[in-house]
């Protein structure tokens, strides 16, 4: 596609903009015949769980990952083993998402490996916290300041959660117990 007039340093990027655009747009409208119509209903949510795959995978071990750092007595292998699939998760996430359209959620899914994964290292090692990070850690509004802390990887991993409740919010739609999704 060739596009007029003629501005090559933009050109390019603007084709790669309009095909991302399109499949967005293809992808937003599938899914919105597919809940509009509720064909969920006659799937078993099977393609709802198609499209939504990578979203669902990413929470499951983000809050496995959840338990395991939040726990007294932190197995820092098991605890690092689960952060390494999160990674991976969060990769393949970043591939599979063409059209941009779960950024955010993506985005705040990798920082929150990132943060767990510097406070299981912190524990692994026997990192001591400096002053400055302990005094933070004894006020709840502060803690989460502290350099590679639980409370650190406990806000990224609540912000996180906001984002997926934001692509639930922006698609319209919540799902129920049975894991259908319903018009809001």
């Amino acid at each position: 596609m060739a596009l007029t007039p003629a501005l090559q340093p933009i050109d390019g990027v603007a084709v790669s903009y309009i095909d991302a655009a399109v499949a967005l747009g293809n992808t937003i409208n599938e899914m919105d015949k597919y809940y509009t119509q509720e064909n969920y209903k006659d799937d078993a949510f099977a393609k709802g769980k198609t499209f939504h795959y990578y979203s669902l995978a990413v929470m499951i071990s983000a809050k496995q990952i959840n338990n395991l750092i939040s726990q007294d007595k932190l197995d820092a292998e098991a605890a690092m083993k689960k952060v390494s699939e999160l990674e991976t998760l969060v990769a393949q996430a970043k591939e599979a998402d063409k059209s941009g359209m779960n950024f955010s959620f993506i985005n705040s899914a990798g920082q929150y490996q990132l943060e767990a994964k510097k406070y299981v290292r912190r524990i692994r090692d026997k990192v001591p916290y400096s002053d400055w990070d302990k005094e933070q850690l004894q006020d709840a509004n502060s803690s989460w300041m502290a350099e590679d802390s639980f409370p650190r990887a406990l806000c990224d991993y609540n912000e996180m959660v906001d984002e997926i409740f934001q692509l639930i919010v922006i698609a319209g739609r919540v799902c129920d117990e049975h894991g259908y999704v319903t018009k809001s």
